[in-house]
């Protein structure tokens, strides 16, 4: 996965890879698929990865999955409080210049 791109554009890469494997009587097992998985993420994603494999006994890969997207959403979410603000003072200053 390159840096930037999306986890659950990632997340269903994989599964259609997965897919195509256990087609040709190759499947992956799940614990195989979580390795990768984690794996394959960008540098950004370490501390995630860390804390993720930590879990060992219950490592899931649907939990995986889960916290992936989390952790994406996450990072996301100052973005999009920064858009708000903006679009906020923007607003106000128009508002202000229209009384003006």
């Amino acid at each position: 996965m390159e840096e930037g791109s999306s986890i659950s554009d990632h997340i269903k890469r994989m599964k259609e890879l997965t897919d195509k494997l256990a087609a040709l009587q190759a499947p992956v097992a799940p614990q195989d698929q979580v390795v990768t998985m984690l794996g394959s993420l960008p540098p950004s994603y370490d501390n995630v990865v860390t804390a993720l494999e930590v879990r060992v006994d219950d490592l899931t890969l649907d939990f995986v999955h889960q916290s992936l997207l989390n952790a994406e959403q996450k990072r996301l979410e100052p973005t999009q409080h920064v858009k708000a603000d903006d679009a906020l003072l923007a607003e106000n200053s128009q508002m202000l210049h229209m009384r003006c």
